[in-house]
């Protein structure tokens, strides 16, 4: 699944969309987004993906995400806020 931190825009780097196990991954401890791409016929070839998961695998168990709750939406990785009524 791709995911991208929601907080830098989508031009910069790290604002890319990355590769990701889960929609929540932007919010969570162990998060680096990462080119790692390859050079390939001379040219280059980008493949954003976490670079913890790319490196090493996802940590078990993963992190609690760590929401920027803006009113009801989380402002780095979109999630909605649930509210039991």
């Amino acid at each position: 699944m791709k995911v991208r931190d929601r907080t830098k825009s989508s031009s910069e780097y790290k604002g890319r969309s990355t590769y990701a196990i889960d929609k929540y991954c932007p919010c969570r401890s162990c998060w680096n987004s990462h080119d790692c791409g390859k050079f390939e016929g001379g040219r280059w070839h980008a493949n954003m993906a976490c670079a913890t998961n790319y490196n090493t695998g996802c940590p078990n168990p993963l992190p609690e995400p760590q929401h920027i709750w803006k009113g009801k939406t989380c402002v780095r990785c979109g999630a909605r806020l649930k509210i039991d009524k």
